[in-house]
């Protein structure tokens, strides 16, 4: 199978793999916000689309400026046990559970400064709905642009109509 060696500074962390079926990942990111230093990140993990599965690996170490971040394709059956596997409905739920817990601390938070609470954030996010449009829609990221037919987008995308 394809598998990624991901080691930081000449340390090998782990080695990844997900088998015939999947999507592997491993990057690394950094955000920055005024007033704010902002740290490098390390993320590994991936898809096991045999049971549809999102799963990652050992923590991973602090990464910093000046770090070396190596990721080495390879083919290999043995790879490191994956630490933690969950499905979309345990994503779902552990979505929801801290959309409720920042609900929570914002009521308190104008509870504390005696303010009067604005419009309550729903902790359950919309469902998808799909909406048709019309056979002249033209979406540049469509892959039917401009043929005419019929075009299923999700709402809230945004395009031109002619």
């Amino acid at each position: 199978m394809i598998a990624f060696v991901v080691s930081v500074n000449g340390q090998r962390v782990c080695t990844i793999g997900v088998g015939d079926s999947g999507i592997l990942g491993a990057s690394v990111s950094w955000v920055g916000r005024s007033g704010e230093p902002g740290e490098p990140d390390l993320r590994i993990g991936g898809l096991d689309t045999r049971t549809d599965e999102h799963i990652r690996w050992p923590h991973t170490p602090e990464i910093k400026v000046g770090d070396t971040v190596t990721i080495q394709v390879i083919e290999n059956d043995a790879v490191d046990t994956p630490t933690d596997r969950k499905t979309p409905a345990q994503l779902r739920e552990e979505e929801r559970a801290f959309l409720a817990d920042m609900e929570a601390e914002r009521r308190a938070r104008f509870a504390a400064a005696g303010l009067p609470l604005p419009e309550t954030i729903n902790p359950t996010p919309p469902p998808q709905r799909r909406v048709a449009a019309t056979p002249t829609t033209n979406f540049p990221h469509s892959p039917r642009r401009g043929n005419n037919r019929d075009t299923t987008v999700e709402a809230g995308q945004t395009g031109t109509c002619t």
